[in-house]
């Protein structure tokens, strides 16, 4: 149902004020402080739920790079030979350590790579090389959970030289056997592991604590949580000696929750995210009598605001106005992509009135531009196709005067004893050459309308024409142009022995398929072209109306090969797709 553009922006503009002045009259402060707390933790845990999501895909950042060097064919070619020498290993040291350096390079957050295997324990290590021995990652406490794991990240450790403080991923290196030659370290400065969430401001205005855990519950990363050690460690089991800290037992089970716990009389907001597709989970620890001074801040703020909208109700209602003549910006686009040509383009009717009569104006304008677009397409390819059939009938008038004059040479020298078997011959030829007007014929017409040629050629020469023919009887049904064969044959026989009657012409035409298409060779035993040759060089019509023709019919992947066959004489070579139908004409 459309309506009048007028109305809809009087009904909207007294409903909007209407809406608001209820709300402003109804709303107690009671009730907007419970509403408001129920929103703003809501918010928080929404906020818990987008910060994991940002630092889910951090760590996936993080661990595809692990997993790239692990995977890296260089890598691996360069475990494959067990006995290396001194400079063997230093050169592979460096080579390591630089691919290591380039990723880490390319990868915003990541502080450096390592690599930890036992392969150059023998040798000299290379000055600022990332390739350490085995036995020190195995001394870090945590290091046993990555004996029976292919990957995982560590807790907070120091680095080998103690001047930092990182998060880790660790990945098995494997080698052919499936023996373990090593591990990748990828290092995450602890400090800068939450960057990725530095847009949300309460993590950092308000010192409240945020925990990173893995899908075992793990503590990972955390911020913020050494002025709030009393409440966390209801939370949180503390681990001595670097290893894991884990969540409590009570609180694993939670997923995209928000609660209230109590200490020292003072009550925290406990947030736990939705566990990330890698199962991690952030979580979240508000004061909640920071979080209501807010909320009063912003009970004030609202009522400042409720002053401001009316005074900007009018200005307000401006700019909704504004936003209903998006329709119009919907047709301006479509406009620009007729422009580029796209007639195809089509703009969906709006319920007002207005737009829908633009909408479907502008509609009915790109359907006849598309129609006439193609209109032309169409009497483009009716000239084409003339220009073909122009091309083709070139055919006729110059075989029929070589075929008569050939006729009455005949008549001359015997008296005309084969004439009625010639005419009958070329009588062959011109009804298949006709074809009933038709532009394509079966293959096995063409070769009877070449048979003809070479039967007529039989009876006018003294010299025996061995003529074979090799065609895979499934081809014999394909569709090609006609009248494509008789013109090389004639041209064979005419070009290809110029000065000496030999004793038998040899003429063989082979098909077959080549990559779903049809190849048709013809070969001739005789003197073949000169080495530089082509076909721009022939002065026969109709030979070069063939290429013509194929190209025509087919594009510029299909037409007319010659050259000079291997074992002598010249050969033919015809490219044609597989046209198993009629192609309708006109």
């Amino acid at each position: 149902m459309t309506k009048k553009l007028l109305t809809i922006i009087v009904v909207s503009f007294v409903t909007i004020n209407a809406l608001f002045l209820a709300s402003v009259s109804l709303l107690s402060y009671e009730k907007y402080f419970e509403v408001t707390s129920k929103e703003i933790s809501k918010a928080r845990l929404t906020l818990v739920n987008e910060s994991m999501k940002k630092v889910s895909s951090f760590i996936t950042s993080v661990s595809d790079a692990g997993v790239y060097i692990v995977t890296n064919r260089g890598v691996k070619e360069t475990f494959l030979h067990n006995e290396i020498s001194t400079y063997e290993a230093i050169v592979e040291q460096r080579n390591l350590t630089k691919l290591m350096n380039d990723v880490a390079s390319f990868k915003r957050g990541i502080y450096s790579i390592e690599l930890y295997t036992d392969r150059y324990d023998p040798f000299p290590r290379v000055e600022s090389s990332h390739v350490y021995s085995l036995t020190e990652l195995e001394n870090e406490p945590w290091f046993g959970l990555f004996k029976r794991a292919d990957s995982g990240w560590t807790p907070r450790h120091k680095s080998l030289k103690g001047e930092q403080y990182f998060v880790s991923y660790i990945h098995r290196l494997l080698n052919e056997q499936g023996k373990t030659i090593g591990y990748i370290k990828v290092n995450v400065l602890a400090d800068t592991l939450f960057d990725y969430i530095s847009d949300q401001k309460p993590f950092y205005d308000m010192d409240e604590p945020l925990l990173l855990l893995d899908g075992g519950g793990r503590v990972i990363g955390e911020i913020n949580t050494e002025a709030n050690m009393e409440v966390l460690r209801q939370v949180i089991a503390f681990k001595p000696d670097g290893k894991f800290d884990l969540l409590k037992s009570p609180f694993f089970q939670l997923s995209n929750e928000a609660q209230l716990i109590k200490q020292d009389h003072k009550q925290y907001l406990f947030m736990i995210s939705k566990p990330s597709k890698e199962q991690w989970r952030l979580v979240h620890l508000i004061p909640v009598d920071s979080l209501y001074k807010e909320m009063k801040k912003i009970g004030l703020f609202v009522l400042v605001l409720a002053i401001i909208s009316l005074l900007l109700s009018i200005p307000i209602a401006y700019i909704f106005a504004k936003k209903l003549f998006r329709p119009i910006k919907k047709i301006i686009e479509g406009m620009k992509e007729v422009e580029k040509g796209n007639f195809q383009v089509r703009v969906q009717p709006h319920f007002i009135e207005e737009y829908k009569t633009l909408a479907l104006n502008f509609n009915h304008m790109t359907l006849k531009l598309d129609e006439s677009m193609h209109e032309i397409e169409r009497k483009n390819k009716a000239k084409r196709e003339a220009e073909i059939r122009t091309l083709q009938n070139q055919i006729v008038p110059h075989f029929l005067y070589n075929t008569l004059d050939m006729i009455h040479w005949r008549a001359l020298d015997y008296q005309a004893d084969d004439i009625s078997y010639m005419v009958n011959q070329l009588s062959k030829m011109f009804r298949i050459g006709l074809s009933g007007g038709n532009t394509f014929i079966r293959l096995r017409d063409e070769l009877e309308h070449a048979q003809c040629y070479i039967n007529i050629q039989n009876a006018r020469l003294r010299t025996s024409i061995n003529y074979v023919v090799r065609v895979p009887a499934t081809l014999k049904d394909v569709y090609v142009p006609k009248v494509i064969l008789q013109p090389f044959i004639e041209n064979s026989m005419k070009h290809g022995f110029p000065n000496v009657t030999p004793k038998e012409i040899s003429l063989r035409i082979v098909a077959k398929y080549e990559e779903g298409e049809m190849i048709i060779d013809l070969i001739d035993n005789g003197i073949g072209v000169p080495g530089n040759w082509s076909m721009t060089d022939s002065e026969g019509v109709g030979i070069k109306n063939i290429q013509e023709r194929i190209k025509l019919y087919y594009g510029e992947n299909y037409g007319v090969k010659v050259f000079n066959h291997p074992q002598g004489g010249t050969a033919v070579r015809i490219h044609l797709p597989i046209m198993k139908e009629l192609r309708e004409e006109g």
